[in-house]
């Protein structure tokens, strides 16, 4: 930042930085909320993962739906869980 802007300048460079900041956090959201999978979580804390990761793409304007959310449940689960995938 220059020593002598405006607030005017100031404000706007801010805006531009928190609105980059949250479109590259939605793109690592997303591609976090892609690549979970259960592994060792227990059931519960594998949907709170998912759930918070979806709340956290809300918070930065990039909602999912509630049908993408259950593809990602589903995909994420391992061999143990076909008979609720099939």
């Amino acid at each position: 930042l220059k020593s002598k802007c405006t607030s005017r300048e100031l404000w706007i460079t801010i805006e531009n930085l928190f609105r980059d900041n949250k479109e590259t956090r939605a793109i690592q959201l997303e591609n976090e909320l892609r690549s979970l999978t259960i592994g060792d979580l227990s059931v519960h804390d594998y949907c709170q993962k998912l759930k918070t990761l979806s709340d956290l793409l809300a918070n930065v304007n990039s909602p999912i739906t509630e049908r993408t959310l259950v593809t990602h449940l589903l995909n994420g689960l391992n061999s143990k869980f076909d008979n609720i995938i099939n």
